[in-house]
C-alpha cells in the first residue's frame, strides 16, 4: 500500500427524507474501532447503544462485524477491532451497512467513492468531511420515524413526542438542515481528540 493513502466515503442515513449524508475522508490504514467511531460521531450517535457493520467489498464477498460495546465502545473485544480499513475495503465501489441502536434501527449507507494519495497529509491527521447535509440522528427519539416528528414539532406542528423530549432540541434552533461544514469539522476533531486521546489540547467549539 502507497504510504499517505486516503479512502473518501459517502454514508448517509437510510429510510429517511430529506436525505443526510457525509463525505469524508479517513487515511486508509485506519483501524476499525476509529473508523466506526468516526460514524458515530458524523451522525451525532453517543455509542451508548449496540452497533453492527456489515460491509461488502467485492474481492471477499461479504462480511459482518459484530461489535457489542459499552460507552465510546470501551468494552468492545472483537478480534476485528484492530483490522485496517485497508484490509478489507480494497476498490471503489466497495460498500458496508452500519446499524446503530437495535430498538430505533437506525440504518447508515455508505460505499468508498475514491482512492488517492496525499503526499502531505501526515498518518495522525484526522478524517475531514469534506460535504455533507443534515443534522444527523437524535437519540432514543424512536429512529426515523420519530425523527420525523422532531421535524414536525420544529416547524410548530403538533407530534407524537413529549415536549419535555424535544423542548431543549429547539429551544436550541434544531432545524433538520443544520450543517456547517467548519463547525462539523471541529465537533469531529474534537470528539475524536477526547475519545482517543489524540491530542493533549482539544479545541474550544
Amino acid at each position: 500500500m502507497p504510504a499517505n493513502q486516503i479512502f473518501q466515503f459517502r454514508v448517509a442515513l437510510d429510510d429517511f427524507t430529506p436525505k443526510i449524508w457525509r463525505v469524508f475522508e479517513i487515511n486508509a490504514d485506519a483501524s476499525f474501532v476509529y473508523f466506526l467511531q468516526v460514524l458515530l460521531i458524523l451522525f451525532r450517535m453517543d455509542g451508548s447503544h449496540l452497533y453492527e457493520l456489515t460491509f461488502r467489498p467485492k474481492k471477499l464477498g461479504l462480511k459482518q462485524i459484530e461489535y457489542k460495546t459499552g460507552f465510546y465502545g470501551e468494552d468492545s473485544h472483537s478480534i476485528n477491532d484492530f483490522k485496517k480499513l485497508n484490509r478489507v475495503f480494497t476498490e471503489t465501489g466497495d460498500k458496508f451497512k452500519f446499524t446503530y441502536d437495535f430498538g430505533d434501527n437506525w440504518r447508515l449507507i455508505g460505499s468508498l467513492k475514491k482512492i488517492y494519495v496525499d503526499p502531505n497529509r501526515k498518518k495522525d491527521d484526522p478524517p475531514r468531511i469534506l460535504k455533507g447535509f443534515g443534522y444527523g440522528i437524535i437519540e432514543d427519539c424512536g429512529g426515523t420515524m420519530g425523527l420525523e416528528q422532531m421535524v414536525m414539532a420544529s416547524q410548530g406542528e403538533e407530534c407524537g413526542l413529549e415536549p419535555d423530549f424535544y423542548a431543549d432540541y429547539l429551544e436550541g434552533g434544531f432545524k433538520i438542515e443544520n450543517f456547517d461544514l467548519a463547525e462539523e469539522n471541529q465537533r469531529l476533531k474534537n470528539a475524536l481528540a477526547y475519545r482517543f486521546g489524540l491530542s493533549s489540547k482539544v479545541d474550544e467549539d
